[in-house]
């Protein structure tokens, strides 16, 4: 009896569905991950653009929020968006980096008033008026005290959350040197991970023809 040995061309002709599919596949999803980037591009674009939005909560404290950038870690590494050599160096620090935000303080402050515990006996007034780069202030004294007509002190913050030794962590830093970062608390929401699949597959070789079905499958790595 013989057996029946596949040609090449046997051999093509039946693999030629499934290579189709799969040719279509792939274009589909290069098409999809095409258009993908090109809506993020414009949303970051449109989001750089919004202003800050203000609000006053229950307990009067004002409340400010924008949007966030969605980014890929090798953008958010090499700082396609955001040029900040601090933000970089702070990056280094942790693994994995998930949120990078900068933000510009200021605090300010008009008509401060000090009254001397005594005032001097003779009259007299001085204005004074120093500026530098981390603070500014002006105003002037007199015989009965300091008054203080403004109080300017700039900063910006940045903030990173990441990893560290398998822990998230979350480092901040300001440019003022005369402001410290007293206490930080944080709190990371864990996404519980799917053990239980479902997908679809396909089976086929050279002598039968592909067959496809759905499977259900427990997932014992994560690559």
């Amino acid at each position: 009896m013989k057996t029946t040995i596949p040609t090449i061309a046997n051999i093509l002709l039946r693999l030629s569905p499934i290579l189709a599919l799969l040719f279509l596949f792939l274009w589909l999803r290069s098409c999809n991950t095409a258009s993908q980037q090109v809506d993020r591009y414009q949303t970051n674009l449109d989001d750089r653009e919004r202003e800050i939005r203000s609000y006053r909560l229950s307990n009067g404290q004002l409340m400010q929020e924008k949007e966030l950038l969605s980014v890929t870690n090798k953008e958010l590494r090499n700082q396609v968006w955001a040029k900040d050599d601090s933000l970089k160096l702070l990056m280094k620090k942790l693994k994995d980096p998930v949120v990078a935000v900068q933000w510009k303080t200021s605090f300010v402050h008009d008509t401060v008033y000090i009254p001397f515990d005594t005032p001097t006996p003779q009259p007299f007034q001085r204005n004074f008026n120093k500026v530098d780069q981390w603070y500014s202030l002006s105003g002037k004294v007199d015989q009965d005290g300091i008054s203080i007509d403004k109080i300017l002190i700039p900063n910006t913050q940045r903030l990173v959350v990441g990893y560290k030794k398998g822990k998230p962590v979350v480092s901040v830093t300001n440019s003022n040197p005369h402001l410290l970062t007293e206490a930080i608390e944080g709190q990371v929401v864990s996404v519980p991970k799917k053990s239980w699949v479902l997908g679809v597959g396909a089976i086929w070789n050279i002598y039968q023809a592909p067959s496809a079905g759905v499977f259900v499958g427990y997932k014992l790595l994560e690559l």
